[in-house]
């Protein structure tokens, strides 16, 4: 191909960009997907024209330029990927109609998975482009080698996605189910680890990394059953990538297996975001994330947690991971960076023994990498280690790879790269961070000379960290002054956020102007320009989007240096920040609702930080901010916009949750926020310095009744609250609305200093209760504050086993808390009741097996004084409760004493073996089962066995199990005649039901009390798998009805299922328009407003394109299908009904009602309007009782009572209409006669 075809066709997809992205711009859609996708083709489109431009100027016979050619040749990249936009410019320019469909699926029908990975195809594209542009033509003709086969594939992939997208939009069920699925997973958990492995990855030079995954040890993880492998290194040695490359390995070798894949990459900079809670909830989103039918588990714990707001413990969600594992063969989990993880609390060392805990009970395979010295060793006691160091061929293919960006003196000489290669990897010591900084140290060089005199100077040994640093900040100084400041500015920011910040919220702060009051979208930097001022300092997270210093020691190094260097970088960072908060667009103050909340953060990509954080980076120049921070702080609405996203939870989770933006304070003054923050500076100056009194009053009080003190309290602000405490006019022991004191706060915040300084006072109660009877000792007890308790405890004044309202003690809190040592030193106390009961006969020790406490239970049951089968109202021991929660050490524990009945009944006849089986505790099950004491075939008050309880729950394993044994009745009964296959149909669990259908002795056709199959329950449940099974077998009677007379196929179509509907009625044994009791047949049912949530659209075209059905058959009160569809909100059906000839639009009913009366009454007027369309039906008909469509839009009531008040509302509003719609054609009818 000659240059000037190469060319040619770069400039053609070039302008087919162009037209694509005027495609996406026209749609009315703001998301954030179609945003990024329409950023990411422009930034291809300006690669592209450099590309253009760089042809042009270099030499046709240039070695570089033979390499890029192959960009341009047929189906090759460039082809390949102008095919992919000439799909997508297709579907968006069909007409103005589609133009909406795609936008409204780019919006809302894309899951986050699937724009990750559009937008990775086309950085893909764009990575070559780069690299073509860096002129590096061996790079570039490896790349091609990888990446052509890699386009092709995913171009081919991006044209069924679009596809598939414009089908889904109809696929309003499914969609839903999906976006209720997206909200539980974010729900679980917010963070996103496969976007950073995604991230990783993508920096893997190719090629390394292979001594790792080759070496013995690692194949020994691989292949050896409940293997650990634990990977020290020194700091900057490639830990975090090998990990990637581990974990990308592992998806390769195991792909289609059934193989659990989960990993955690701990950051020093996000360590709030890792505890022990969030981390294993992070690892059981990956293993369910993509495997709905593993979710089940999940579901369940939602379920029993959104509805009251609370999260999930760490042992109910060990207890979930635990559960989903046993639908894996294996599965491997690989932590990353264990040194980084926080250790409050000792999370390390609670996390690892959980997974090692798990591992013994199913096959986890567990990688760690650590640095040396971190004590994470002593964890890995007799597990396969293998040091991680920067390994000399992966050093050397590295800098090949990146030699094209040295000056051009490099690239003609080879005997000069491999003196760089040689040099950089005798300099890097095993320490693989050194590489790029080492190479980025010679970019500047444009001589040979110059380059070995860089090489030689390469620092080595001890200090060779430190020291590349400060030659990195040489480099920057070097710079021109305005670059130079940049540089500082960027790395500032980055090194003194609160948290990790992203890419837009950098720039947009970066954006905003000094005495100015909104921002100059103009004035935004380009990231690309950001990053490029710093040295190989900075780095960008593509996938997640975050800005952050290379590596946690470069964190550490600026650390030391950055006040010196950059001296006024927090006044400049919180000058930002009240900048930002104090423009005029937050003057609206407050959102009322949750859109107009979420539009606000969404176009305001900087107020997040900004208000959460503005604060912090005040506290130490409170002073030289004043005349920023005042002015804000007196701005009643600019500071409640601020306090509103301050106190909201996360948009982003919680988005789907209605109310969550409006819980949140509205009485906020500055005085509050100014405590809040610990400002005590600006607290002194608001407080001294404004007139308006009643505003700024230093003990005002929050509508929760809060004042400063107790914001102060709250948040551990020591001096803040020396101060305030000191005030005349502060009230040091005030109540808030829940009668909780300052001191209760501190207490339970866990601030010691504060609590020493409040109970030193003689007007501060030592030992006041809040509303529900609660004392501070409680509340520092329930939050595990051992040295609060101790203060507190040993005072004269406060009740060490004082009651609430629901008479639980401090040793309830504490042992429900699992803190063990205030559960010990409570204990060892005369005054203190050790089995104590609560409202509900709860003990602490049943808190604590409840909670999965070992370690306290067995504290607790070495006591005479503590009944170790003590029941609560409920009738559940301590047994009972740590079986159904899956506490097999504490099952253990109890199980083995005599005092303890292991097979002991609650109020619902449930031993603690059905509460096992019942909630998939496996290896519960096989401990209790294996017992002489414990009925493996009990019956609780339902009649339900421990096998009905695990087939309905769809926990294979244990059904397995209980199968195996003589002593359990597989065809058991229930109160309601369920059998566990029955119940296994019912919630689609159909390898539990293939299990059962199989077995001699269980008959697959059995009825229960309501004359129901296990297919019909299955079809009413739309299990179309469970259905396929059973009618498969010759047993199963495929028309049976139930004790009303409806089949399958009728409980089919009344709830929608099409897929099952249309396994029914394919069958020559099903009759499609069979009658009930009622003589209402399959489509009767199908049409009618049994799920106002579903439109049932597909079934009726299924059921009325048949000739064996009567689209307009009566049944025993005379009514058709029509008659039944009216009723429903959704005229689809209305209509398909009205366009079959065979449908009579004005038939009569048994009660001389017609279609048109129905639809007046419940207040449909699009239905209405479709009847009044067709001449066939007359207005002013009159039922047996002489009433017309009219009267019934007006006066009817008939059924009111079963409404809804949100239908009830629909209804008037529809019958107003209604009401105009019939007298126009009553008048329209009397003109024309």
């Amino acid at each position: 191909m000659d240059p000037l075809s190469v060319t040619a066709s770069i400039i053609a997809v070039v302008q087919l960009t162009s037209v694509v992205i005027g495609c996406l711009n026209s749609l009315k859609d703001t998301s954030k997907d179609r945003s990024q996708c329409v950023i990411e083709l422009a930034n291809i489109r300006n690669l592209l024209v450099q590309l253009t431009y760089r042809l042009d100027e270099a030499s046709s016979d240039d070695v570089w330029h033979s390499e890029v050619r192959a960009l341009a040749t047929t189906n090759g990249p460039l082809d390949q990927f102008r095919s992919a936009l000439e799909q997508l410019q297709s579907k968006l320019t069909s007409s103005a109609s589609s133009r909406t469909k795609i936008g409204s699926a780019l919006s809302w029908k894309f899951s986050k998975e699937e724009v990750t990975s559009i937008l990775t195809r086309i950085e893909r594209l764009k990575s070559l482009t780069q690299i073509a542009l860096e002129m590096d033509q061996f790079k570039l003709s490896q790349a091609l080698k990888g990446e052509t086969a890699v386009i092709a594939s995913t171009v081919k992939s991006i044209q069924t996605d679009t596809t598939a997208l414009i089908v889904g939009v109809n696929s309003i069920e499914e969609g839903q189910s999906s976006d209720q699925y997206r909200t539980i997973m974010k729900w679980l958990s917010p963070t996103d680890f496969p976007a950073q492995q995604s991230d990783i990855i993508g920096k893997r030079q190719q090629g390394t990394g292979e001594w790792f995954v080759k070496s013995p040890e690692f194949t020994s993880f691989l292949r050896g059953e409940k293997q650990t492998l634990f990977c020290p290194g020194i700091p900057g040695a490639g830990k975090t990538m090998i990990s990637a490359i581990a974990v990308n390995h592992i998806w390769e070798a195991f792909q289609g297996d059934n193989v659990g894949v989960a990993y955690i990459y701990n950051n020093y900079n996000r360590q709030e975001e890792q505890t022990t809670e969030k981390l294993v909830a992070a690892i059981l989103k990956q293993l369910v994330q993509g495997r709905l039918s593993y979710g089940e588990p999940v579901l369940a714990l939602h379920k029993q947690h959104a509805s009251r707001g609370s999260r999930p413990s760490f042992d109910e969600i060990c207890t979930t991971i635990h559960s989903v594992l046993n639908n894996y063969s294996r599965a491997y989990i690989i932590i990353d960076a264990l040194d980084e993880c926080t250790d409050t609390d000792g999370t390390r060392g609670k996390l690892i023994s959980a997974l090692l805990h798990l591992q013994t009970k199913t096959d986890i395979r567990l990688m760690v990498t650590s640095r040396f010295g971190s004590g994470a060793e002593d964890l890995f006691q007799g597990a396969l280690e293998l040091e991680i160091q920067a390994n000399e061929a992966d050093v050397k293919q590295y800098v090949a790879g990146r030699l094209g960006r040295l000056a051009k003196c490099v690239r003609n000489d080879k005997e000069l790269q491999v003196e760089i290669q040689d040099g950089i990897v005798q300099a890097v010591d095993h320490m693989f961070l050194l590489a790029p900084l080492h190479l980025d140290s010679l970019e500047d060089k444009s001589t040979k000379k110059a380059i070995r005199l860089g090489l030689k100077n390469l620092p080595r040994g001890l200090m060779a960290v430190n020291e590349t640093y400060n030659q990195a900040i040489n480099r920057i100084e070097r710079q021109s002054p305005a670059k130079t400041e940049r540089a500082k500015t960027v790395i500032s920011w980055i090194s003194y956020a609160e948290r990790q910040l992203t890419t837009t919220e950098l720039c947009y702060a970066l954006a905003v102007e000094a005495d100015e009051s909104e921002l100059d979208e103009d004035n935004i930097p380009d990231i690309e320009e950001l990053t490029s001022v710093c040295a190989g300092l900075v780095a960008v997270d593509k996938e997640s989007g975050i800005i952050r210093l290379v590596h946690y020691t470069t964190q550490e190094y600026f650390k030391g240096i950055r006040e010196s260097w950059n001296p006024e970088a927090q006044d400049e960072i919180a000058s930002t920040c009240l900048t930002y908060l104090s423009f005029e667009i937050f003057n609206a103050g407050h959102c009322d609702n949750e859109a107009d909340f979420e539009s606000r953060m969404e176009q305001n990509p900087f107020l997040d930080y900004a208000s959460k954080y503005w604060g912090n980076h005040a506290s130490t120049v409170q002073q030289a901010i004043k005349g920023l921070a005042l002015p804000f702080l007196r701005n009643t609405n600019q500071l409640l916009c601020s306090t509103q996203v301050i106190f909201a939870p996360d948009y982003k989770v919680y988005r789907n949750h209605k109310g969550y933006s409006q819980s949140v304070e509205k009485c906020f003054t500055g005085i509050h926020v100014a405590a809040y923050f610990g400002l005590e500076y600006l607290l002194q100056e608001l407080t001294h310095t404004d007139e308006n009194k009643n505003y700024l009053h230093i003990d005002a009080r929050d509508s929760k009744g809060w004042t400063p003190l107790s914001w102060a309290a709250m948040k551990g602000h020591t001096t803040t609250v020396k101060w305030l405490i000191e005030q005349d006019n502060v009230v040091a022991d005030s109540k808030d609305n829940g009668g909780q004191t300052p001191l209760s706060h501190a207490a339970a915040g866990g601030h010691e200093a504060i609590v020493k300084l409040l109970v030193g006072r003689h007007d501060v109660a030592a030992d006041s209760k809040d509303e529900i009877g609660d004392t501070p000792l409680s509340h520092a007890a329930a939050g595990g504050h051992e040295a609060i308790v101790r203060l507190l405890v040993g005072r004269h004044d406060v009740t060490a086993d004082s009651k609430n309202i629901y008479s639980q003690t401090l040793l309830s809190h504490a042992a429900a808390g699992g803190h063990e040592a205030i559960v010990k030193l409570l204990i060892k106390r005369d005054d203190v009741v050790a089995d104590s009961k609560d409202d509900i006969s709860e003990t602490p020790l049943l808190h604590a097996a409840r909670r999965g406490h070992e370690a306290i239970v067995n504290l607790l049951v070495k006591r005479d004084d503590v009944v170790a089968d003590s029941k609560d109202n409920y009738n559940r021991t301590p047994l009972s409760w740590a079986a159904k929660n899956g506490h097999e050490a504490i099952v253990k524990l109890l199980v083995e004493r005599d005092d303890v009945v292991a097979d002991s009944k609650d109020n619902d006849n449930r031993t603690p073996l059905s509460w096992a089986a019942r909630c998939g505790r496996e290896a519960i099950v096989k401990l209790l089962v294996e017992r002489d004491d414990v009925v493996a075939d009990s019956r609780d008050y339902y009649g339900r066995t421990p096998l009905s309880g695990a087939a309905m729950s769809g926990h294979k394993a244990i059904v397995k199990l209980l199968l195996e044994r003589g002593d359990v009745e597989a065809d058991s009964k229930d109160t309601y005649g369920q059998t566990p296959l029955s119940w296994a149909a019912e919630d689609g669990h159909e390898e539990i039901m293939r299990l059962l259908v199989e077995r001699d002795d269980v008959v697959a056709d059995l009825k229960d009390n309501y004359g129901q199959t296990p297919l019909l329950v299955a079809a009413r449940h739309g299990r179309t798998a469970c259905v396929k099974v059973l009618l498969g077998r010759h047993d199963v009677v495929a028309d049976s009805k139930e004790n009303s007379g409806m089949t399958p196929l009728m409980f089919a179509a009344r709830h929608g299922y099409d897929a099952t509907v249309k396994l029914l009625i394919e069958r020559n044994d099903v009759v499609a328009d069979s009658k009930d009791n009622e003589g209402r047949t399959p489509l009767s049912w199908a049409v009618g407003i049994w799920n106002e949530v579903v439109r049932h659209e597909a079934v009726v075209k299924l059921l009325i394109e048949r000739n064996d059905v009567m689209a307009d058959s009566k049944d025993n009160e005379g009514r058709t299908p029509l008659s039944w569809a009216v009723e429903s909100r959704y005229k689809e059906v209305v209509k398909l009904l009205l366009e079959h000839g065979d449908v009579v639009a004005d038939s009569r009913d048994n009660y001389g009602r017609t279609p048109l009366s129905w639809a007046a009454q419940n207040g449909n007027v699009a239905n209405v309007q479709l009847l009044l369309e067709s001449n066939d039906v007359d207005p002013s008909s009159e039922d047996n009782d002489g009433h017309t469509p009219l009267w019934w839009a007006t006066e009817g009531n008939y059924g009111k009572e079963w409404w809804t008040p949100y239908r009830r509302e629909e209804v008037e509003n529809g019958r107003e209409a209604i009401a105009k719609l019939i007298t126009d054609r009553l008048a329209k009818t009397k003109e024309t006669s």
